[in-house]
Formats: structure tokens, sequence, C-alpha cells
């Protein structure tokens, strides 16, 4: 899937996109990348086991999503200045730690000019299947990192991307666009399965404090 994301967003990698000015956010939006892909599976049984543990925590600090069963993780940078750039991660089958993972930045040949600036938007990449059976590369955005202000807790960076909805429905990058993931309370997370959506879904995401990332296995 990473080499179709480059051809359907229509990049180029390169390395010269690294500066002063934006490598401090490009290395901890990468750090936050591969911890997502690292995470582990857990049944989805446990999920109710999870949340009892955090118990009130969890409502204050995580929110839940789902994951596409066919997914890549990966964020998009808009600089104050510059090329937006794009990282996808490149790795192999068998991923044992975080250095087996490959953060490729890279830009797009497409124009993009939005008035987003100094942020990073982490988004699940996957393929959407319309009723005519044609098929739309997706970019679901589901949380961000402003370089402005690390220390935001989930409920605000969802509030804050809410606001940027709009504008972010408006970008395609190639031949993919971009889209706002729905994301709710923890205890919403039974009611997930049943919503209608032109992609399979995976498993739940519980997301939010210190950036984590759990998953739960939808079918095990």
């Amino acid at each position: 899937m990473s080499i179709h994301a480059f051809s359907s967003m229509d990049l180029i990698s390169c390395a010269k996109l690294i500066s002063n000015h934006n490598v401090k956010i490009l290395m901890r939006a990468s750090e936050i990348l591969k911890d997502k892909i690292m995470s582990k599976k857990s049944c989805y049984d446990n999920i109710t086991t999870t949340l009892l543990k955090k118990n009130s925590e969890t409502s204050q600090n995580y929110l839940c999503t789902w994951r596409p069963k066919f997914c890549l993780d990966i964020f998009i940078y808009f600089p104050k200045d510059g090329n937006v750039i794009i990282a996808i991660p490149m790795y192999g089958p068998k991923i044992q730690n975080q250095s087996d993972v490959d953060i490729q930045y890279s830009h797009t040949q497409s124009l993009l000019t939005t008035e987003l600036k100094d942020v990073v938007f982490f988004g699940h990449l996957t393929c959407d299947k319309q009723e005519n059976g044609n098929t739309t590369m997706v970019i679901l955005i589901y949380d961000l990192l402003l370089e402005k202000n690390h220390q935001m807790d989930v409920a605000d960076r969802y509030k804050e991307l809410m606001l940027m909805r709009d504008v972010l429905s408006d970008i395609n990058i190639g031949e993919t666009c971009v889209r706002v993931q729905w994301a709710g309370v923890p205890e919403a997370f039974d009611k997930i399965s049943q919503i209608l959506l032109p992609h399979e879904i995976q498993d739940i995401v519980l997301f939010g404090k210190d950036n984590s990332y759990a998953r739960f296995d939808l079918f095990n």
C-alpha cells in the first residue's frame, strides 16, 4: 500500500524537505507515527476491561474511532512556508521494533494552497468503494499536532480539528481526497461497528493521552 500511496498522491520523495525550521516537529510526529504502527492489537472483548481500568480518566483523556481493514498510517505537515510534507512509512512484512520502519518524507506535485499553517495531521489512508463499484483513495484525519502547542489534551485537539474540517475536505492530494474521521467518547465504542461506511473496519481504536493508540480487533 505504501507504493500505491506514492502513486495516488502524486508524491516525490525528497530529503531536502527537512530544515532547521521543521526538524523538531517532523521528528516528534515521526515518533508518534511509529508508535501507532508498532501498537499491539488486543481482543475486542478486552476493550471493556481497559475502559473499567481507566475509569473516569478515559472519558477525559481518550477518544475512540475505527481503523479500516486496509490501512496505512501517515501524517501530513502544513508548514508556515514552503512545501506541504506527506510522511509515508516503508517497512517489510515483519516489524520487530521502530528501527524497522523508515519514514519517507515527500511532497506532492499537486498544488496545495490552504490557510493551514504549522500543523501536523495524523490519518488513516484507505480505499473507499462506491455503490457503482468505483474506488477512491481517502485520508481519514483523526488527530493533530500543533507546532505552537504540543501539550493539548485529545478533546481540545479534536475540537481544533473540527474547526479545520471544511478546509481539509476541500483538499485533494493527487487522486486522494481528505476527510475528518469521526471520533467520540470511549463509551461509544460498541456503536462504531454499526456505522455504514464505504470501507471495511478492522479495529476499534482508543487514542489520546500521551499520543497513545490502542487497537482492539473486532474479529478476535
